[in-house]
């Protein structure tokens, strides 16, 4: 019976050391396709996410038991931001050629991390990816807010693909939003809102 215990003893071991190298390299999409509605427009994307306390994502579990720490590489900040860019492009927003007014005339995206999340089921993988995307004028008043969670379980061992699946869902996820009625109108606000002044100004004339 010692003896058992003994081995039992040295593959947990075994175990809790392989887990705790599993390090994901970056938190990345690797995918992303046009919206079915294409939108027009300028927003301006702030550079860095808020949020963002710490490398760590998780517990990696053995049969219930947390044995290590999930933790991703990279920056992680600024690539949640890259990801809203691009869910932007596929929406139709910021192309090249695109609309005709400035930056000056859009408001500014920014995004809030509120979990981070990267584990496991057994032998299942689990990623949990949210954000509190938020579109404001520069002096920070608010057009328009939500929330877009990508959550993705794979029967693998390769946290890298999950949370790679997770990052293109979440893209997906918040390109769909973004090209929704409401998101548009709020995007419009501030060119209206300046163009309604730059009027006034010319009748006063």
């Amino acid at each position: 019976m010692r003896g058992i215990l003994s081995k039992v003893f040295v593959v947990l071991s075994l175990l809790s050391l392989l887990a705790s190298c599993v390090v994901v390299e970056d938190l990345k999409h690797s995918k992303a396709k046009p919206s079915k509605i294409q939108r027009d427009g300028i927003i301006n994307v702030a550079s860095r996410a808020t949020g963002v306390t710490t490398d760590k994502a998780g517990m990696l579990t053995l049969f219930y038991v947390p044995v290590a720490s999930t933790r991703i590489k990279g920056d992680i900040s600024a690539n949640l931001m890259h990801s809203v860019d691009i869910a932007l492009q596929e929406a139709g927003y910021n192309a090249e050629g695109g609309s005709s007014y400035s930056s000056a005339d859009a408001g500014y995206l920014k995004a809030h991390l509120k979990e981070l999340k990267l584990g496991n089921f057994f032998a299942i993988n689990t990623a949990t990816v949210s954000l509190k995307l938020r579109l404001e004028t520069r002096e920070g008043e608010i057009l328009w807010e939500d929330l877009v969670r990508s959550r993705v379980k794979t029967l693998t061992n390769d946290y890298d693909r999950t949370s790679t699946r997770a990052m293109n869902r979440l893209v997906r996820a918040m390109s769909k939003r973004f090209s929704q009625e409401d998101f548009y109108r709020a995007s419009q606000r501030v060119k209206r809102h300046n163009d309604f002044l730059k009027e006034n100004v010319e009748l006063s004339k």
